[in-house]
């Protein structure tokens, strides 16, 4: 199932890495300071930044781009998650 977090300004305090099959960036680890921890679950797939499409990008470039717009009031973040 889809869902949208909407990240305030600042750190996500987000762990995210590449899953063996290469497939999109997930989110492997939560830390206790964040802001978005009720909203996000381990194992969401990260599909878009802000309406752009990362499923192909490598984990790197989508936590380049996160970083890169850290600063914007809000950031909406698409995962796919199993249920």
């Amino acid at each position: 199932k889809k869902f949208n977090a909407i990240a305030p300004a600042g750190r996500l305090g987000i762990i995210i890495e590449t899953p063996p099959t290469g497939s999109s960036a997930f989110v492997s680890e939560i830390t206790e300071t964040c802001p978005i921890a009720g909203q996000i679950k381990l194992g969401d797939r990260i599909i878009a930044v802000d309406d752009e499409d990362v499923q192909n990008m490598l984990t790197e470039n989508v936590s380049k781009l996160l970083i890169e717009k850290h600063r914007q009031e809000e950031r909406k973040i698409t995962v796919l998650r199993k249920i």
